[in-house]
């Protein structure tokens, strides 16, 4: 995925990030999305058509092939119906993460707002805005905002009235640097300042 331009602005009393993923592929989200969702019903085909080594039955054909109260045929179902649950989920969970819209942060040392783009919005004007005391954000750190088979996503994450957020995907370690220590100057909770206060009390 190619990485959005991120803005950020460090000053005595604000701290401002500004993800622009839009501005050079305003629907570049949506055909992602589109990928990822042609790749899924081909996958979920071929799990649910083609026979199996040996010649075995497809999960099509074994659910022609038993009664509906049987178990040849629930058990296949239910797989069917797990993978499509999975899929969903990836869906809805996973790619807006990763494939976002325009993302802002800022805080003024006492409220930390958030304001996201709307994942489904063609026209990319709707935002939505949550703000929280800071004291009431906890575990600002850079993490892992989306997992893959030998890829990660990293970005900010913290925590705040019991939601985990994630954003700003592919943010470098030296601009998260930058991001944290105008939080910290607010006496933001970050998780290396938990660190830091950990290792100083582990001190004799």
């Amino acid at each position: 995925m190619p990485k959005g331009k991120i803005d950020i602005v460090i000053e005595p009393g604000l701290v401002r990030v500004h993800y622009d993923a839009i501005s050079k592929s305003p629907r570049g989200r949506f055909l992602a999305g589109l990928l990822y969702l042609l790749f899924g019903i081909v996958m979920i085909c071929l799990i649910i058509f083609v026979p199996g080594k040996h010649g075995t039955p497809s999960i099509w054909q074994d659910l022609h092939a038993y009664p509906k109260d049987s178990f040849g045929f629930l058990f296949p179902l239910g797989f069917v119906l797990t993978m499509f649950v999975i899929f969903a989920w990836f869906l809805a969970r996973v790619v807006p993460v990763a494939y976002p819209g325009g993302q802002k942060l800022e805080c003024d040392g006492e409220t930390l707002t958030i304001s996201r783009i709307r994942w489904l919005d063609l026209e990319n004007k709707e935002w939505t805005t949550e703000s929280y005391l800071l004291k009431n954000v906890s575990r600002i750190r850079y993490g892992v905002l989306v997992s893959g088979r030998g890829n990660s996503i990293h970005g900010l994450r913290f925590r705040a009235a019991r939601r985990n957020y994630k954003l700003f995907p592919k943010l470098t370690t030296r601009e998260v640097g930058k991001i944290l220590s105008g939080l910290e100057a607010f006496g933001a909770d970050t998780e290396r300042r938990r660190k830091a206060l950990q290792l100083k009390r582990q001190k004799p």
